[in-house]
């Protein structure tokens, strides 16, 4: 039989998203207090063990409406910018944000491979610099960047937010705090 604390962690595991009173239904024989704590750690422990900060990193992607449609369907995400890309590692995180015309964050995806293909399927450009994604969580509706503008550390100009965004050739480096903010938001 698997420990309370195995049980919890299986959980979160399958789980990632769901709030802590699950135990109200999976564990109703014991007293509920006293395992709040726990439940607590190990959700923050599951949340952050992927996100090693010396191994993997958290990116925001600025692309346009018409190439996230491409992203949606391809799993695929492009840079003209090979110095920029190449920063970015297998394992290492991904936010979409839309910049026209909704200013939104519409997922977060995982980085399953780096490669070079001319081949045009985006909108305008080729993006010769590719990387294959794995869906984490793609956004019922999308998340107005607007409403996490005091909660978001990289963007340090709140009134003219736009500026920071804009100024990274379609790539910024997020935080976890950052990554947090946003996960919770979608």
């Amino acid at each position: 039989m698997k420990s309370l604390k195995e049980q919890i962690s299986e959980f979160f595991k399958k789980h990632p998203n769901e709030n802590n009173e699950f135990y109200y239904t999976n564990f109703p024989n014991i007293m509920k207090s006293s395992i709040r704590p726990q439940i607590n750690e190990l959700r923050k422990a599951e949340l952050n063990k992927e996100f090693d900060k010396d191994s993997h990193k958290i990116w925001l992607f600025i692309i346009n409406n018409e190439n996230w449609e491409i992203v949606r369907k391809t799993n695929i995400i492009g840079s003209e910018y090979k110095s920029k890309i190449n920063l970015v590692k297998e394992e290492d995180i991904i936010i979409i944000y839309i910049k026209s015309p909704y200013t939104s964050i519409v997922g977060i995806f995982k980085v399953i491979l780096f490669y070079k293909d001319t081949k045009p399927i985006f909108h305008e450009k080729v993006y010769p610099y590719r990387l294959k994604l794995k869906p984490i969580k793609i956004a019922k509706k999308s998340v107005k960047i607007q409403s996490l503008l005091d909660d978001l550390n990289f963007i340090r100009n709140k009134k003219k937010w736009a500026s920071n965004i804009y100024g990274g050739k379609g790539i910024i480096q997020l935080s976890l705090k950052d990554y947090n903010t946003i996960n919770k938001a979608l």
